[in-house]
């Protein structure tokens, strides 16, 4: 059973998400910690292993970017280090593509801590440049997408299609979920542990400021129902306006792909993608059964559409063929 927690962030939520992930990692005793971070040189703010909890001064788990999906990192990590005892800081389409790659590949996450946290959606990022510039740093602008965690998403057109369609923008199956959505930020925000063995474990009641007020989980979770039936809307918007050109099943998506060959800007971007290649017979080419499953395992994180030169709208067209290939699925 979880439990919630409070956290009063005394005006400043991103400054209170650093300083719980740093009380984490002090009770969880860490030798690292994968999060989003930056630096005073750096606008870019992608997956960083930080070794030494000072360095979280520069972590922004909030950062409204996605460079790249950071479940292949985490599987990297617990391959090459397996002893370590490591956290990592995933968003929600994260943790689903570390969902699946679990399924596909042996890896032992046993010393990890999950710490998932609620998305408030990303910026493309060729529009994320002029955005830090216009706010006059990562941080602030950061704060910026914070102000709108309470209403969801705000002027959702702005940020990446995969965002806009996303319907769980909540990060599930982590031990430790960071609640923001439908949250007056500025002064509160909850903390999920998905048992009381972890609540117990970082010593919850220690390092928050004690259990949720109902009032506030009730909102969070009225939120995430509205977010996900208002996307619902866009996703069958984007699905009705896609153009004739762009692939309709899986054959033609296979065709498309080996077009644009030498190319593989999306398919090295996508979490899952080479590891069902691995799983083929030679361990090369991708069979038409793989393609399939590939599409069934697609985690929506837009990866694949942010990589492509050539603006495909890959997401989109991913989730009709899975829509389609869903439909045959169910007997007759």
């Amino acid at each position: 059973m979880s439990t919630v927690w409070m956290v009063r962030t005394q005006g400043n939520p991103l400054e209170a998400i650093r300083a719980l992930l740093m009380k984490i990692w002090q009770q969880a005793g860490l030798d690292g910690m994968l999060v989003p971070a930056h630096n005073d040189r750096e606008s870019i703010s992608s997956p960083l292993l930080l070794q030494d909890p000072a360095q979280l001064v520069g972590a922004d788990p909030c950062v409204p970017l996605v460079p790249v999906n950071a479940a292949r990192l985490v599987a990297q990590l617990a391959r090459n280090q397996p002893r370590g005892r490591y956290a990592a800081v995933l968003r929600s389409c994260e943790s689903r593509a570390l969902t699946e790659i679990r399924q596909l590949e042996a890896i032992d996450l046993e010393n990890w801590l999950l710490i998932g946290i609620d998305c408030l959606a990303s910026f493309p990022e060729e529009d994320f440049e002029w955005r830090v510039q216009r706010a006059g740093s990562v941080d602030n602008l950061s704060q910026e997408n914070l102000v709108h965690a309470r209403q969801g998403v705000i002027a959702a057109h702005r940020y990446r299609s995969a965002c806009q369609m996303c319907l769980h923008p909540e990060a599930q199956e982590s031990h430790v979920v960071i609640c923001l959505l439908g949250l007056p930020v500025k002064e509160a925000i909850l903390v999920r542990t998905g048992d009381q063995s972890v609540a117990e474990r970082l010593r919850m009641d220690q390092i928050t400021s004690g259990p949720a007020d109902p009032a506030l989980l009730a909102q969070h979770d009225q939120l995430l129902e509205k977010l996900s039936e208002r996307r619902e809307r866009t996703m069958e918007r984007m699905l009705n306006n896609l153009s004739q050109d762009v692939p309709s099943d899986i054959t033609e998506l296979i065709a498309l792909l080996e077009g644009c060959a030498p190319c593989r800007e999306c398919l090295d971007a996508c979490p899952i993608y080479s590891l069902e290649v691995a799983n083929s017979p030679d361990g090369e080419t991708l069979t038409r059964e793989g393609a399939i499953r590939w599409m069934m395992s697609c985690v929506s994180c837009g990866m694949c559409e942010q990589a492509c030169p050539q603006d495909m709208p890959l997401p989109v067209v991913i989730r009709r063929i899975r829509q389609n290939i869903q439909s045959e699925m169910i007997p007759a």
